[in-house]
């Protein structure tokens, strides 16, 4: 059996319609690329302090994320570093 060769010879309209593609697939891979993640903020910066202001509470804030029971230690999607329920900061966002 004899084999036939291909040849490939692309037009102008094909190599345009390809780079078109490439470009489009390109920028769609920028686009769903997850968004960056802030760094957290420092407690000084924050204003941080271990006690209550005017009845606001991390325990209280969208941004508390609670310890292992209530009274313990918890971590803070802003600030850095272990987080008093009974604490307040710059950052506070009361919970709907």
């Amino acid at each position: 059996m004899r084999r036939k060769s291909v040849d490939f010879n692309p037009s102008r309209r094909h190599i345009l319609r390809g780079a078109g593609t490439l470009v489009v697939a390109v920028i769609s891979a920028g686009l769903l690329s997850p968004p960056a993640r802030a760094a957290k903020v420092s407690k000084a910066a924050m204003l941080y302090q271990t006690h209550p202001r005017d009845g606001a509470a991390c325990a209280n804030c969208v941004h508390f994320e609670p310890g292992s029971s209530p009274s313990a230690m918890g971590a803070c999607t802003v600030v850095e570093g272990s987080i008093s329920p009974r604490g307040y900061c710059m950052a506070y966002t009361p919970r709907a």
